[in-house]
């Protein structure tokens, strides 16, 4: 049994490590969605990596992209941790740049969970962000950010519904006021009958931060999932900016191993 939780945890350090050399991730949700968590942790001495590319286009000469990665370990019963390290490519009429982005860690516990006469769970997660991007780029504050999300997930057979309200205080760069940002979003999973393949669709958004970084959002997505096996998925997503600072439109694709 130590060799075997020792084994669990050389895995967990190598990914945390690794991660920054070969993705990066801006979704800081679960796969394919953009904001979307699940209220269903990941069960104990168990990992799953998230890995990815987000395609985000604001106008003919303005686009990100951005690789992603994702590693989430359970630690206990319904306690999960999670590093986010994300990379980011920005062109514009100007040029390009590039730059790691805001690595970020997240904890999730899980209050209520969903049984057969009442399959809802019920969660809350914590997120704090470290200042690892280069402001001058424009690609992050420079200050540490920290919030506070409430997570829910019901079963609707077969349709599997998430709603996420979170509230995080940013931190005040030097010369600027930013305000707090508040988001949110409804994502929703359809089984399909085909053999591993899911229908997603997800409307997120977040208001207005007064940064070039995080400005006010509304976006919807549609998407498929395929199981290529139980511990390997596939994904593929488009997106569409509804108001005027989000994207015209995206594109997001990646995958997701379970070990």
């Amino acid at each position: 049994m130590f060799a075997k939780k020792t084994s669990t945890w050389t895995i967990l350090l190598i990914g945390i490590v690794a991660a920054p050399l070969f993705f990066t991730s801006p979704a800081h949700a679960i796969r394919p969605f953009l904001a979307t968590e699940t209220a269903i942790p990941i069960e104990p001495n168990k990992s799953l990596f998230e890995g990815g590319l987000l395609y985000e286009q604001y106008s003919s000469h303005n686009r990100r992209y951005t690789l992603s990665a994702d590693l989430r370990y359970g630690l206990i019963t319904n306690l999960d941790f999670e590093v986010i390290v994300p990379y980011l490519f920005s062109d514009f009429s100007g040029g390009r740049e590039s730059n790691v982005g805001d690595v970020r860690l997240r904890a999730k516990v899980r209050f209520l969970k969903g049984r057969e006469a009442n399959p809802l769970s019920i969660a809350g997660m914590i997120d704090v962000k470290f200042p690892s991007a280069s402001r001058d780029k424009g690609f992050g504050t420079g200050e540490p950010d920290i919030g506070i999300f409430g997570i829910a997930s019901k079963e609707f057979f077969p349709v599997t519904v998430h709603l996420n309200v979170g509230y995080t205080f940013v931190g005040d760069p030097p010369g600027e006021v930013l305000d707090n940002v508040f988001s949110y979003s409804f994502g929703a999973e359809l089984q399909t009958m085909l053999t591993g393949l899911d229908i997603v669709g997800e409307l997120s958004g977040r208001t207005d931060s007064q940064s070039s970084t995080s400005p006010e959002r509304l976006d919807l997505l549609g998407g498929v999932v395929l199981g290529v096996s139980p511990e390997v998925s596939v994904d593929f997503s488009v997106f569409f900016g509804l108001i005027k600072d989000s994207p015209d439109f995206g594109l997001n694709g990646g995958f997701a191993y379970r070990f």
